[in-house]
């Protein structure tokens, strides 16, 4: 089945966003909070990925961060080498930086929201209860390297609230006001439903 695509909204929100700021990368923060980073890749059929970002090992694993990965990217950029080591398990952004791109975000929307919400694998993973809450963050990445510049993927990424929350994510990519994250709650929840986050609805809702 083919994906749908981002709703345009959504994408013009991206490109006109404002704010791109290269910053330290989930898998180094993970490893330097918690002394230790993996990453599992649960799903990923060339065009959209799920991973859980993780401390810890064996049984005692904990997901720091879920993730949920849409590239736009097309066949043909020149990164065809780092998008087969990146599907073979590689951090995305740890990657692209070893070849020499530089990695930015441009901040779509933030908020925290019930695990309850989202599927249960996401809960599961960070061994939290459904009455939880974890920040989320949904975000483009851009490549950038020499004069060249590729919006490589939309991401939204759920935080453990050990890790991350609502109130710190604004120091880390300097969002300063509500408005800073561009698309409105409906269009997120939206985003969250195409990006396969949300959980369904119970049959006959």
């Amino acid at each position: 089945m083919q994906a749908k695509p981002i709703p345009q909204a959504i994408l013009d929100a991206a490109l006109s966003a404002s704010a791109v700021e290269s910053e330290v990368l989930n898998s180094e923060r993970i490893e330097a909070r918690f002394g230790s980073y993996g990453i599992d890749v649960l799903s990923d059929n060339g065009g959209q990925r799920l991973a859980s970002l993780y401390s810890g090992s064996g049984d005692n694993r904990v997901c720091r961060t879920f993730a949920s990965v849409r590239r736009q990217a097309r066949s043909g950029d020149p990164i065809d080498a780092e998008q087969a080591d990146i599907a073979a398990g590689r951090s995305i952004g740890a990657r692209f930086r070893e070849s020499g791109w530089s990695v930015a975000k441009r901040t779509l929307y933030t908020g925290a929201i019930p695990v309850s919400r989202l599927i249960g694998e996401v809960g599961r993973r960070m061994r939290l209860a459904e009455n939880a809450s974890v920040a989320v963050h949904a975000y483009q990445l851009v490549l950038g390297r020499e004069q060249q510049t590729i919006d490589y993927a939309t991401i939204i990424e759920a935080h453990h609230p050990d890790y991350l929350t609502v109130d710190t994510l604004p120091g880390l990519y300097r969002i300063t006001t509500a408005a800073d994250a561009t698309i409105a709650s409906r269009e997120f929840d939206e985003l969250l439903s195409l990006m396969g986050l949300a959980k369904a609805p119970p049959r006959g809702s």
